[in-house]
């Protein structure tokens, strides 16, 4: 129902006296992606930094065997988001593999590490912070709830009253001990760095027209093996049709161009 008011809002708004699909997909961005922020001030370098962290969650996830095929990118700000790239899954899933969950967190990593290739350690900026809040979460479930940690076992750890690992605080009422919590810290960080090195390979192992480190932006890349349709880092920068005025999309198209020698 909230799908189908928001499209009639939309084409309330355009004059229109029925609703199309192009309402409905502009209500499916806005209710899974977030509102628009058009008026938001955003400098290009700022543009250029989005369009390279979103492509780089783009290539990360197509190039992992188990992932849901990318659905759209944007870099355009949504909610709170400078960027969205989003993955639709082609069937309903109610249950994941150990494999999908450390691809999802693989591809999690996926912008800060296009950030790194292409600007250096230094200048990694505060996007991923999102990014690693998802992948810590995700790993601290594998751990703790799912049983998907060869070392501890199929057993739970997760606590009564929400207590976490990695630095939160924990409350009174512990269920394990310190050193049953501490390895529960070391399974979670070598979660999160398998992934990390994963994400940094992943890029690598592409041709070198694909790379996300300053080259070949414009060829078109491999699709993933869910997906149907085949994206390129040109796309994958721009802010699809949504992109509004010419000062919108020139930094994503510069991203773009800019990794070709």
């Amino acid at each position: 129902m909230n799908l189908v008011n928001e499209a009639a809002l939309f084409a309330a708004r355009g004059n229109k006296r029925l609703v199309t699909m192009e309402e409905f997909e502009r209500a499916k961005d806005k209710i899974m992606m977030g509102a628009e922020r058009r008026s938001m001030v955003m400098s290009d370098q700022e543009r250029l930094n989005t369009a390279y962290h979103e492509a780089g969650h783009a290539i990360v996830g197509m190039s992992l065997p188990e992932h849901d095929p990318v659905y759209k990118v944007t870099i355009i700000p949504r909610g709170r988001a400078l960027g969205v790239t989003m993955f639709l899954p082609e069937e309903d899933r109610y249950s994941y593999s150990k494999r999908r969950l450390e691809g999802q967190i693989t591809s999690l990593f996926g912008g800060r590490i296009a950030e790194e290739l292409r600007f250096g350690p230094d200048a990694v900026t505060t996007g991923a912070s999102n990014d690693i809040e998802r992948a810590t979460n995700l790993a601290r479930n594998m751990v703790t709830k799912w049983g998907l940690s060869d070392r501890l076992g199929p057993l739970s750890y997760m606590e009564d009253a929400g207590e976490v690992f990695l630095g939160r605080q924990v409350t009174q009422h512990k269920q394990v001990s310190d050193v049953t919590a501490h390895v529960i810290d070391e399974e979670i960080r070598r979660v999160i760095d398998t992934a990390y090195g994963n994400a940094r390979e992943h890029p690598r192992r592409q041709p070198r027209e694909a790379r996300p480190d300053g080259r070949g932006a414009h060829q078109v890349l491999r699709p993933s093996t869910k997906s149907s349709s085949r994206t390129s880092w040109r796309d994958a920068c721009r802010s699809h049709r949504a992109t509004g005025t010419r000062q919108g999309r020139k930094p994503a198209v510069r991203a773009a161009r800019s990794l070709n020698p």
